[in-house]
């Protein structure tokens, strides 16, 4: 790693985490494609994924007096682990070239989704019952891939009319998970 690399990457994490501190998002969103501009995707998921677990673990571990009585779905936490280890596979697996157009599209997705929520929340229909797995299975997938679970822990939020903190727990419980998950394997 060059100076200039090294240099480089460091205010990339810098900024991330600066941005992530001041919305509690956006770690992985900003390091990660920035970071793949002048390193290997894989090198450039896994140098972020460090930082970002250290972030959620210690939020998680600052806010744990929430946990218990968040009242997140049950089949949330193993929906992210099962799309975690896919996601990882899946990491280790695509082609450089398919790992940065899937993380083009994720980031796109996530512009879109804002759009999308600007729907009234009384407008919108309650979740069903598979949807803590589907969206927790999609977020592990692609957090631990991509970098990004955000989107659709996100939209699970603001589908299932989650609060401001109890949608924080959501996503750090998914970066977390997920980071652990992604380096473990």
């Amino acid at each position: 790693m060059t100076d200039w690399t090294l240099t480089s990457s460091i205010a990339i994490l810098s900024a991330a985490g600066f941005i992530h501190g001041l919305f509690g998002i956006g770690f992985a969103m900003i390091a990660t494609p920035l970071l793949a501009l002048f390193l290997d995707y894989r090198a450039a998921v896994l140098l972020a994924a460090l930082p970002l677990l250290l972030m959620a673990a210690s939020w998680l571990l600052v806010h744990r007096d929430l946990l218990r009585g968040c009242g997140l779905p049950g089949s949330l936490l193993p929906a992210i682990a099962v799309g975690a280890t896919v996601g990882a596979v899946l990491q280790a697996s695509l082609p450089e070239q398919v790992s940065l157009i899937l993380l083009a599209a994720a980031l796109t997705g996530s512009v879109v989704l804002s759009f999308l929520l600007e729907r009234p929340r009384a407008a919108r229909r309650p979740l069903a019952g598979w949807a803590p797995l589907a969206f927790g299975t999609l977020a592990g997938v692609t957090e631990s891939a991509l970098n990004v679970g955000a989107t659709f822990m996100v939209l699970y939020g603001a589908l299932a009319r989650l609060d401001r903190i109890r949608a924080l727990i959501a996503l750090n419980v998914c970066f977390a998970l997920g980071k652990t998950i992604q380096i473990g394997l």
